[in-house]
């Protein structure tokens, strides 16, 4: 699991836990944009951005077992994350509690944001 590339991405502990709360897209699904926040063990938050660029195959698996109001997009913890190889060699794996996401991409980029 290269969930330790994201935290050394954004120069954080092993512990802290990382959440996504939104995605976008655009050109189609060419470029996946994830807003997330890291929360530090002092209760501050670190907002980050996991962006995948020159995408090509994307297979996304929602979990419908988890319910909740279909007008809000809840927040999802990063339950296991590998970056798999680029330029399109092997995909990035992505698992939530609420999806499972597949991507061959040309660039990924994890960037702090304020």
């Amino acid at each position: 699991m290269d969930r330790p590339y994201i935290l050394n991405a954004l120069g954080l502990s092993s512990e802290t836990l990382l959440q996504l709360m939104r995605v976008s897209t655009s050109s189609w699904g060419r470029r996946l944009v994830f807003r997330g926040v890291a929360v530090l063990e002092t209760g501050s938050p670190v907002h980050f951005e996991i962006l995948l660029s020159d995408c090509r195959d994307i297979r996304w698996q929602v979990y419908t077992h988890l319910g909740h109001d279909e007008d809000t997009t809840p927040p999802t913890t990063i339950v296991s994350f590998r970056k798999g190889r680029s330029p399109h060699r092997s995909p990035a794996y992505i698992l939530t509690e609420h999806f499972g996401l597949a991507v061959f991409y040309g660039e990924l980029e994890i960037r702090q944001i304020d």
